[in-house]
């Protein structure tokens, strides 16, 4: 695992959001948990770096966000917001 920080770009933007209250979503590639992924046939060795160049790391980048950051559910997310008004109830 380098020295530095590889997850640098996605926590500034984390701490951004949530420095003004706002909640940051991340989404994972079922692929990227993965340790050993099938390959696929065809792609351009641009594409496969993109699909395969870091799942090795990814599990110690995830753990690294899970570490440093409070996470949920965007179901129990959006059960916080409670009912608000659309402007639809009176049509």
């Amino acid at each position: 695992f380098p020295s530095h920080d590889t997850v640098w770009y996605t926590k500034t933007m984390i701490k951004k959001l949530n420095q003004q209250n706002m909640p940051a979503m991340i989404y994972v590639h079922p692929w990227e948990l993965d340790p050993n992924p099938p390959r696929i046939n065809g792609l351009s060795p641009a594409q496969r770096f993109r699909t395969y160049g870091s799942t090795s790391l990814f599990a110690r980048k995830l753990d690294k966000l899970l570490t440093d950051f409070e996470f949920s559910t965007i179901g129990d997310y959006v059960a916080t917001l409670g009912k608000k008004r659309s402007g639809f109830e009176n049509q």
